[in-house]
């Protein structure tokens, strides 16, 4: 009985026979120089054979990974190796899932082969057990003879501290400036006694003073979450009393202005369990994405719906998101709105299924906007934690 094709939806899905691949990894290995250096560069370093798949990986790669040899890799491809979330969406493997389309490694490869070789930026969600991880890598193909065979050198360099620091000097130097820049201007006039409504003016500096703490505690939960140093803090809640309270918070920032945020009329009131904070910080990341995809004179509707044993919470906007923006939507570091943006829908992802049990969907047409779903225990048990 013939095999099924193998499915694809970028790259070619077929491997080469494993013997192949066997008497490719041994070729290399039988020169020593070449692995000693290979084994002396601190990035991942993997050779692949034309059909994508690992021959050889260095000792930084094999250590990353927690392995003693490279046996275990071989045959593999690189999205494999590191357990990318989307590696077994398609029977063809890494590289061939349509969310693969984004893939700056596979990218890379591809362009690769037409000889000049190929320089890539690569964002990974990877899934080990229920332990997520993702990774800002730079990629680096060049393709290259061997023993009368083709392979390309690929080497992945973790940029993740880069990408952090251009994200946390946009956020101190452009959000947290402007905030406190604000608070300073409204003490001014009161210093200068040149406005004469001061409860005006002392509900402005509070306001400004509760978004600039919101701001450094966002990103320090986030920190934390990555590092696994976060601790949850389960709270009886009201799901009326909760919503409303995010409504009222996002309805007074920027981002909602000539916009209206709704309570959905099929909102389920009733008690449940949960971080306040965390689930706050991953409502209101939804709301706040929500504004600024929406136009003027829109809506932004949210509401949950509970049953005896789950809660569920949504966000919808009447706008829809382009097809490669949905591919990459979780994806760390990766923004719509610039280069160093880009933590809210991860946040969401990392918060809500690592530390609130909960699990999130999205769906975006034409015809039904985007609506973003959040899952979780109806009581959360602090020791979900994973």
């Amino acid at each position: 009985m013939a095999m099924p094709p193998l499915q694809t939806f970028f790259a070619p899905p077929e491997r080469a026979p494993e013997e192949n691949v066997i008497r490719d990894g041994q070729a290399i290995r039988n020169i020593p120089l070449l692995t000693e250096l290979l084994d002396e560069v601190p990035s991942f370093l993997v050779i692949l054979n034309p059909q994508r798949q690992i021959v050889y990986a260095n000792r930084a790669m094999l250590k990353a990974l927690g392995l003693k040899d490279g046996q275990g890799l071989v045959g593999q491809r690189p999205g494999e190796a590191l357990s990318c979330v989307h590696s077994h969406k398609c029977s063809g493997g890494c590289g061939t899932s349509e969310f693969c389309q984004a893939c700056g490694a596979t990218q890379a490869f591809l362009e690769s082969q037409e000889g000049d070789g190929s320089v890539k930026e690569c964002r990974i969600m990877a899934q080990r057990g229920d332990v997520y991880e993702s990774f800002d890598l730079e990629v680096a193909a060049k393709p290259f003879s061997f023993t009368g065979r083709e392979f390309t050198l690929f080497v992945l360099t973790d940029i993740s501290h880069v990408k952090r620091r251009r994200f946390l000097e946009r956020i101190f130097f452009h959000d947290i400036l402007n905030t406190a820049g604000g608070i300073r201007g409204f003490s001014q006039l009161i210093k200068d006694g040149e406005y004469a409504d001061l409860t005006y003016l002392s509900e402005a500096i509070y306001e400004a003073s509760n978004s600039l703490i919101g701001e450094i505690e966002g990103h320090r939960h986030i920190l934390a979450a990555e590092n696994s140093d976060l601790e949850i803090y389960p709270e009886k809640l009201d799901t009326y009393i909760f919503l409303e309270k995010i409504i009222l918070v996002y309805s007074r920032m920027e981002e909602a202005k000539a916009k209206k945020i709704c309570l959905d009329p099929q909102t389920s009131r009733a008690d449940f369990v949960s971080d306040p904070v965390l689930l706050g910080r991953v409502i209101g990341n939804l709301v706040k994405n929500a504004l600024e995809a929406s136009l003027d004179d829109q809506e932004v509707t949210i509401g949950c719906l509970v049953t005896d044993q789950t809660i569920e919470f949504w966000v919808h906007n009447s706008t829809v998101m382009p097809r490669q923006v949905q591919l990459q939507v979780f994806n760390r570091s990766f923004s719509t709105k610039g280069s160093s943006r880009g933590l809210g829908t991860y946040s969401v992802k990392l918060l809500s299924e690592r530390y609130l049990a909960g699990q999130v969907f999205f769906t975006s047409t034409p015809e039904e906007g985007t609506t973003f779903q959040v899952i979780y225990p109806r009581y959360l048990d602090k020791s979900v934690r994973r």
